[in-house]
């Protein structure tokens, strides 16, 4: 789990030249959306030193959805490790499309939009693992 990552109230930022991912917290209570985050860099990932997505903001974003996804998905299956939880965000993919499970509260029409315009490709699983593997304040149990 990552410490006080509560997936419903998190927002994904994609940093500034593509070099990292960034959850920030939003509270439902706050009419604006603005970042209520308390200023730590747990919820920071360097993604850097993975080349095989510097400079692919599409799969890079799509990657820090489906990390979201399995973070989400390891607090309701706690006796699932990192690679049984992937194997679950793929069969899900396959069952319902990439757009219904990393953007599931999104309407029709934002999900056409966003496929029109490329806004997200579909992450590989190891990407996806690399991205949580360097979320700091993550804790294996």
């Amino acid at each position: 789990t990552a410490k006080d990552l509560d997936s419903n109230n998190t927002v994904l930022g994609l940093l500034e030249g593509g070099t990292g991912l960034a959850f920030h917290q939003t509270h439902s209570d706050d009419a604006s959306g603005s970042d209520c985050s308390d200023g730590d860099d747990d919820r920071y990932i360097d993604m850097s030193r993975c080349e095989q997505l510097l400079g692919k903001k599409p799969q890079l974003y799509a990657c820090g959805l489906a990390a979201m996804w399995v973070l989400k998905a390891s607090s309701e299956y706690r006796d699932e490790g990192l690679s049984a939880l992937l194997d679950r965000l793929d069969k899900e993919i396959e069952e319902k499309g990439l757009l219904q499970v990393l953007a599931p509260n999104e309407s029709a029409t934002q999900h056409e939009l966003i496929e029109h315009l490329g806004f997200v490709y579909r992450p590989r699983r190891l990407e996806v693992g690399q991205a949580i593997c360097r979320l700091r304040g993550i804790k294996f149990e």
